[in-house]
């Protein structure tokens, strides 16, 4: 369903249009609301879990840092 212009970074909603369901690539679902991931990152799960890169970065699975090269 077509979201609400409300709300940011939102990709598809519930059937109402007014809650978020699934967000936009670089941003991840915190409750009903859309956060953006960590610089660099393409896909994540939550703030600090970078699952995908933004092409020129790659992730030191160590430190969790996303590293520009």
């Amino acid at each position: 369903m077509a979201c609400d212009k409300a709300i940011p970074f939102c990709a598809v909603c519930d059937p109402t249009g007014t809650k978020c369901t699934k967000c936009e690539d670089g941003t991840y679902l915190s409750g009903t609301t859309c956060v953006k991931c960590e610089a660099g990152c393409k896909l994540c799960q939550n703030g600090t879990d970078c699952t995908t890169c933004l092409d020129g970065f790659f992730d030191e699975i160590l430190d969790h840092w996303l590293i520009d090269y």
